[in-house]
């Protein structure tokens, strides 16, 4: 009798051994879930809007948002803000892959491969960072910015040139919400008119 059940015995323990390395391979998936249930929050697909005496002031998308309750931050995949500048609220729009929002602090940091546009102008940088109390904008550069050429054009600066085109480089640049300007600062250079790069 004891001939007859070793098989059986050997077959199941075989097949526990079988399920077992399948359960196993799940592993990874598994890990993957519970790092993602360490937020507090997480969505996918959202649009915030803040807005100020009845008006829209900025309008935060992205692909998917994860919200720490401990560090107070909303953590970004391609994120996209649009803040509405001045009396007649012309649209700047920036994105980038990824970035953070802390709304206590009103403050909101969007990295790398920042690209950002203003009318006619478009920018380019390593690194935005919005600080709300200054109604400021800081980039990290090296920064890129191009005016006078259609951005619906893909960025090409060859399309649509005019005397007044221009590539601005800097180390680093201000946009300032409220007066509308951009500061360039540290190694500025800047080619006008229609020998563009």
């Amino acid at each position: 009798m004891l001939k007859k059940t070793i098989p059986f015995l050997f077959i199941a323990l075989l097949l526990i051994f079988f399920v077992w390395r399948w359960l196993s391979s799940f592993t990874p998936e598994i890990q993957k879930i519970k790092k993602d249930l360490a937020v507090d929050l997480s969505l996918q697909g959202i649009t915030l809007k803040q807005g100020k005496d009845g008006q829209i002031i900025r309008e935060l998308t992205a692909k998917r948002a994860n919200y720490s309750e401990e560090k107070k931050e909303i953590f970004l995949d391609e994120p996209g803000i649009v803040y509405y500048v001045g009396q007649d609220r012309k649209k700047l729009n920036i994105f980038a892959p990824q970035g953070k929002v802390n709304q206590q602090k009103d403050e909101a940091e969007l990295w790398p491969q920042v690209t950002a546009f203003y009318e006619d102008i478009s920018l380019r940088a390593n690194r935005a960072r919005y600080k709300g109390k200054l109604k400021k904008i800081f980039l990290d550069g090296p920064v890129e910015a191009r005016k006078g050429f259609d951005a619906s054009q893909g960025g090409n600066a060859s399309t649509s040139l005019s005397n007044h085109s221009m590539v601005l480089k800097a180390k680093n640049a201000v946009i300032d919400l409220e007066t509308e300007t951009i500061e360039a600062v540290g190694g500025v250079n800047a080619i006008f008119g229609r020998t563009l790069p």
